[in-house]
This record gives structure tokens, sequence and C-alpha cells, in this order.
């Protein structure tokens, strides 16, 4: 990680929380060492992990230099240190106060009886030439408010029922 990304998660979350620093690795010229590729793209851009580095992965925990690929984010390895990540990205007092109050007035104006679902989406716009460079490599476009509608409207025709909305 380097300095320009700790700035950018310290300004959403407690950095004195954090349990990572920003670091480079400078080698004396007269070492060398082999970045080891540990993932695949596939043909829409995206990257994941070669099968065999999941099947061995504790072979690949230490000692290695690894190249996860461009701009990866293995979500559902996360799920064996869910909770550490909990206790590190705290949001700043600021912003959980913002979103803390707005839960409740709508929980507040909820005069239906119903249990409210809440539904996090997250929409990486991706950043600059990468971004523009991963949509021509994936032919793909940015979306508009129609897709997120759409989305949303999905969700509603999942999840509202009788005792939920």
């Amino acid at each position: 990680m380097s300095d320009w990304q700790l700035n950018i998660l310290a300004g959403v979350f407690q950095q004195e929380k954090f349990e990572i620093q920003p670091s480079t690795i400078k080698m004396p010229v007269q070492f060398s060492f082999n970045w080891e590729g540990i993932a695949e793209q596939v043909p829409e851009g995206a990257w994941f992990p070669k099968e065999d580095v999941l099947e061995n992965i504790e072979e690949y925990k230490y000692n290695k230099f690894l190249d996860i690929g461009m701009s990866p984010n293995y979500l559902f390895l996360y799920k064996e240190v869910l909770e550490d990540i909990r206790g590190h990205l705290l949001f700043q007092p600021d912003l959980q106060a913002l979103v803390d109050g707005w839960l409740a007035d709508i929980t507040q104006d909820n005069l239906s009886g119903k249990q409210i679902l809440f539904i996090g989406v997250h929409c990486r716009r991706g950043e600059g030439m990468f971004a523009e460079h991963m949509m021509a490599l994936s032919g793909a476009t940015m979306v508009d408010h129609h897709y997120f509608d759409r989305a949303f409207d999905i969700y509603r025709s999942r999840y509202n029922n009788p005792t939920t909305e």
C-alpha cells in the first residue's frame, strides 16, 4: 500500500485503528527476486486467483512476492478475517453519526409496522485511466440511474413481503 492509498482510507475510516501502514520495497541491486503470478484474467477483464493457489493457500502465505493481478478484490477470501476487518475499518465518527441519524429517521418514519431491510450498494466507478482501460477491454459502459432503479426493483420483488420491506 502507498501513502496516497492510506490517505484515501483515512478520509473515511479511523486511521488509528489500522494495523497496516504504507510500505515500499527497495532491494539492493545485487539481490533479485521473482514476482509469482497467482491470478488469471478472465475475458471480461476481472482477475481471479488460480485454482492451485486456492487449493494450496498455506504455501503462499509467507516469504513470497506475489503478483495478484490488476486491482483484484477476492471478497470470498475475506470470510476468514471478517471479524478482524470489522475492528480495523471503523468509520470516522462524523460519518457514522450521519448514517446512524439517517437510519434512525427512516426507521422512525416507518408506519407500516414491517421490519425494514436495509441493503447496501457499492458502486465502483474506477480511477481515471484505469477505468477507461477496463471499459475498453471489456466493452462495458458506465451504468446510470436506470440500472440502479432496476436493481432496487429486483430487491423489492424478492424481499417485500407481509413482514419486511
